[in-house]
């Protein structure tokens, strides 16, 4: 932002989202050692690629008319995103205005899509980039878990139709006028997971401010509902025993009642209880939603068990409860072939 020539930029308070960019300046501005009026020549300057499209919009905000939103900064899939305005003017309402939202919903949940899409290296994606996040999840164990899903999205992004994916749907809702300065409506279509960025779009008439036109955004994040254990991945495997106890490998795969998976990097969301002394050795994420956590139990216990997915209870009872989901027991294998080819052998010394 220029005014008179000289950039104000730093003055500002800058909100970058997914889509868009808000600077917004007060008045008067609070430059070093002077206080400065909005007077003068004001200039947007726009930078990107060439061909890139795009939207501005400059707003001029004066302090007779107050406007007030309300939107909360999050919700849980399937709970309603609450849209609410209050207009006055010096303290009067302002009835009669016209208050419609736009609500961005994406085009996908990011985290299952990172989750459900398979590194097939297309051509877009560059070879150095696709061998090094090959060479990291051989490897995933070794540096802290949480920077596997970072790293397929950053080479997922690379794919125009992937990217193409998470593109937004605009859903227009007006806002319902209650008389007394109020408006409000709800937006219900919360299924996804993700940003959904919301435009208020204001215009009215008041016999204070007069003609009027305002524009907001904000943003809400939609995050991940109530586990769901039928859509959920959920299995628990012996890995061996020694005098300490034996040792059980848990993996999950959380997806909520509308099908939206945790993702990765999310390992500080999972809480797993154990009873009967049982230890909880350490949680590993796998980069595609996949978690596996290594558990001690004592010998011979069949322990109590809790997993909740960000406070929501998704299992609770006992671990044998949970299918086995283990490699096969080679030794065991082993030891059965031996033992019926001495039953074999055994057979045919006896008729010689």
């Amino acid at each position: 932002m220029w005014q008179n020539g000289e950039d104000v930029t730093n003055l500002a308070q800058v909100v970058d989202g997914p889509f868009y960019r808000i600077v917004a300046l007060p008045i008067p501005l609070p430059a070093p050692g002077e206080q400065r009026t909005a007077a003068g020549d004001w200039e947007m300057r726009i930078t990107g690629s060439p061909g890139t499209a795009y939207q501005a919009a400059a707003i001029l905000d004066e302090p007779q008319l107050d406007f007030d939103l309300q939107v909360p900064a999050r919700v849980a899939t399937g709970e309603p995103i609450d849209l609410r305005v209050r207009l006055s003017a010096l303290g009067r309402p302002v009835v009669d205005a016209a208050v419609v939202a736009r609500v961005f919903r994406p085009g996908a949940a990011l985290a299952t899509l990172v989750a459900t899409t398979p590194l097939s290296a297309p051509t877009s994606i560059r070879p150095w980039s696709y061998r090094l996040l090959a060479d990291r999840l051989q490897t995933r164990f070794v540096q802290p878990p949480r920077v596997t899903g970072t790293m397929k999205l950053q080479v997922l992004l690379q794919s125009p139709e992937f990217s193409a994916r998470l593109k937004p749907t605009e859903h227009v809702i007006p806002l319902a006028d209650y008389g007394d300065g109020s408006y409000s409506a709800q937006f219900t279509h919360t299924e996804l997971t993700g940003n959904y960025a919301i435009v208020l779009d204001v215009s009215g008439n008041s016999p204070i401010a007069g003609r009027f036109q305002r524009t907001a955004k904000v943003s809400t994040v939609v995050r991940f509902g109530a586990p769901d254990l039928s859509r959920s991945l959920l299995e628990a495997a012996e890995k061996g025993r020694n005098h300490h106890g034996h040792f059980v490998e848990l993996k999950l795969r959380p997806i909520d009642r509308d099908g939206n998976y945790l993702g990765a990097d999310s390992a500080h969301k999972l809480a797993i209880t154990l009873g009967q002394g049982g230890i909880v050795a350490r949680i590993a994420d796998l980069g595609d939603g996949t978690y596996v956590a290594g558990l001690i139990l004592p010998t011979g216990a069949d322990s109590d068990l809790a997993v909740r997915i960000d406070g929501k209870p998704l299992f609770t009872g006992k671990l044998s409860q949970l299918k086995s989901g283990g490699d096969f027991n080679w030794g065991l294998i082993f030891l059965l072939i031996v033992i019926l080819l001495l039953f074999r052998f055994a057979s045919y010394r006896l008729r010689t």
